[in-house]
């Protein structure tokens, strides 16, 4: 047997490289779904109101306590049956937001709880409204100290957005299989599949170090 032949890899780049900007865009939107659902689901496990608190924790439970794979068959499987037809496109983000928002919102409840209730009494006393104390006080602060932490569960998702190739997207992981089907070379595609998944996710913590960089103001 031939050993590792660069070639091949050379010959597959150009569709890898297609698969992994599908990759990328359901990974950008999924981490833009999961970071519009965070904010009002961390708010709501902090919030006086009962009713709230149980709606948001069922969600982190039932998200948190099932596997993403299941999440992704019955986002894509379910609402055909009530009328709804969804892409696989489309089931992959909603469902990478989904899931990705219940782990997000935990962290930042995290960090939220972490502030001095006194900088929010001041900015109350100072006659904001809970909203503008919220956006300008808390948030701000908040997601500097658990950016860390939202940049792990950043690369996570775009790792996590490998299983979306089981809806017949044709993403990264997708397209691998289907070169090693024809080419019969696993080695090098695979190696190559986990090099450009490497190189996406160096970019989601050189952003994610950007970001700190540039909010380090609020700290």
């Amino acid at each position: 047997m031939k050993g590792f032949d660069v070639g091949v890899v050379l010959e597959s780049l150009p569709f890898l490289l297609r698969g992994a900007l599908v990759t990328i865009q359901v990974s950008v939107l999924g981490l833009l779904l999961a970071t519009l659902i965070a904010v009002p689901v961390a708010f709501g496990r902090l919030s006086r109101w009962r009713v709230l608190r149980a709606v948001t924790f069922l969600y982190l439970d039932v998200v948190r306590g099932t596997p993403l794979l299941l999440q992704l068959f019955a986002i894509f499987y379910v609402p055909p049956l009530l009328g709804l037809d969804l892409s696989p496109f489309a089931s992959g983000v909603l469902a990478l937001g989904l899931n990705g928002g219940a782990y997000a919102a935990e962290i930042l409840r995290g960090g939220i709880q972490a502030l001095p209730r006194g900088q929010v009494e001041s900015g109350r006393a100072l006659g904001m409204s809970a909203l503008q104390c919220a956006r300008r006080i808390v948030l701000p602060q908040a997601f500097v100290n658990v950016l860390p932490a939202l940049a792990n569960e950043a690369a996570a998702l775009v790792k996590a957005s490998s299983l979306v190739s089981v809806l017949a997207l044709i993403e990264l992981t997708r397209v691998g299989f289907q070169i090693v089907s024809r080419v019969l070379r696993p080695t090098e595609i695979y190696v190559a599949v986990g090099g450009l998944y490497l190189l996406m996710n160096a970019l989601v913590g050189s952003a994610a170090g950007l970001a700190q960089r540039r909010l380090g103001a609020y700290r």
